[in-house]
């Protein structure tokens, strides 16, 4: 479960709905490392038209998570401040309240869904149902219903406020076993399913051509039933597998293989802990916490996503993405990871790989430039951890065993499979890097 979480957040959903790459011509726009629309950086920007058909066309999506609980700038949880390719967004703990940088976002083909947690609901007839106010109902039963809850929330988010959807977080510490119990809330997952996701009847078309967004939200603390027989119900179901901070899940009792198969290929999406990201100050909340939550996400979008094993993957507490430099490049280079030049990364670059052969986890395109460890890990890189490297013709890489480019240097100016073969040996032993 999330330490400290709100009741209410609002979600940010871009309107891609598949999980493979497609439509190069519209992607292919979004190549330039770090180009946004937001004024964060000076490099060329990408048309509202072209980030569309982009968030249309068949790829991979990313999750990111926006807290406005003041740890961090508040440019950093403005939605019209994300990255212009990064398919959701969230409003977490407080979110920028300034509508116009909403509908920026949703302008970029950006969709906005609020998240709540399962004790935010209440069920009909409770003391709590405006439609029932003399009721002195606290607590639900296995055959609560929850319609007038699920019909509420679609006047507010998508009538009145002109948003897109719907977040439930199911967690066994978001059931506050009054409005809701752990027998009644399948009961509030099919009642929102009637004017959320998919499957919803009751719901009108919005002007993007897509019904209300339904996200599944978990960390597994809660048992799979409500899931037999509904899980197309929901547009993806977002799986928080954070190594990093307080978390509930464990990788050895539910492996990442596990969770694929029980929620499906084409609806995971794998989260990590973007509260382990530095703060503007440079410090962590956990030591080594921003290089393993960077190594996390990177991993996940290589071998996960890419890979079809997955739908997509995100960050909680993404915002602090927005501390690194340039802002949120962690974000943006796992989006290009897992869909190439499409998801607004550089073109050409150098990739350092975890194992011989090119094999094992691969960092993002590393540009022309010096990059002590600190900046290197913003590409993914672990120190004392590459094995091959693959260098672009006409480029030269010069590693270094030290940072800020002291120790042993070897000189690359083509791929190397194997950096056991060089002499000295290098393998597992470069922490900075120059590449000219």
């Amino acid at each position: 479960m999330r330490v400290g979480l709100p009741i209410l957040c609002l979600f940010t959903l871009a309107t891609t709905q598949s999980c493979k790459k497609g439509n190069e011509n519209s992607a292919e726009k979004l190549q330039t490392l770090g180009a946004s629309k937001n004024g964060l950086t000076t490099q060329a920007v990408t048309s509202n038209a072209d980030l569309i058909a982009y968030k249309n066309s068949v790829h991979k999506i990313f999750v990111g998570f926006l807290v406005g609980d003041g740890a961090d700038p508040a440019a950093s949880f403005n939605p019209a401040n994300a990255p212009d390719s990064t398919d959701f967004l969230e409003f977490f703990a407080g979110n920028d309240a300034t509508r116009s940088h909403w509908r920026a976002a949703q302008a970029k083909g950006t969709r906005i869904v609020v998240c709540h947690f399962l004790g935010d609901a209440y069920f009909d007839g409770s003391s709590k149902d405006p439609a029932t106010p003399t009721s002195t109902a606290t607590v639900a039963t296995a055959t609560s219903t929850y319609d007038h809850w699920s019909q509420a929330m679609y006047n507010q988010h998508i009538v009145a406020d002109s948003l897109d959807g719907i977040d439930l977080d199911i967690e066994s510490g978001t059931i506050d076993n009054k409005n809701v119990t752990s027998s009644s809330y399948p009961n509030l997952l099919k009642s929102v399913a009637k004017w959320f996701g998919p499957n919803s009847t009751s719901a009108v078309t919005l002007s993007m051509g897509k019904k209300p967004v339904f996200f599944y939200d978990t960390d597994g603390s809660l048992d799979n039933n409500s899931l037999t027989g509904t899980k197309s119900n929901y547009d993806y179901i977002l799986f928080q597998s954070y190594t990093t901070g307080s978390h509930f899940w464990s990788s050895s009792s539910f492996p990442l293989s596990s969770i694929a198969s029980t929620y499906g290929s084409d609806k995971t999406i794998l989260l990590v802990n973007g509260d382990s990201f530095k703060h503007a100050d440079g410090t962590e909340d956990q030591s080594g916490g921003d290089a393993q939550a960077t190594s996390d996400l990177y991993s996940y979008a290589t071998n996960w996503a890419k890979t079809n094993k997955v739908a997509g993957v995100g960050a909680y507490r993404m915002s602090r993405d927005y501390n690194h430099t340039p802002p949120f490049i962690v974000s943006r280079n796992a989006i290009q990871l897992m869909n190439g030049t499409g998801g607004g990364g550089t073109t050409t670059g150098v990739t350092f790989y975890q194992n011989t052969n090119y094999g094992g986890t691969v960092t993002s395109l590393i540009p022309k430039g010096t990059y002590t460890l600190a900046q290197l890990q913003a590409y993914g890189f672990v120190d004392n951890w590459a094995s091959s490297v693959k260098v672009p013709s006409g480029w030269t890489v010069i590693m270094y065993t030290n940072n800020n480019f002291g120790g042993t240097s070897w000189t690359r100016t083509a791929n190397t499979p194997d950096f056991t073969t060089l002499s000295p040996n290098a393998n597992d032993k470069v922490t900075s890097v120059k590449i000219q």
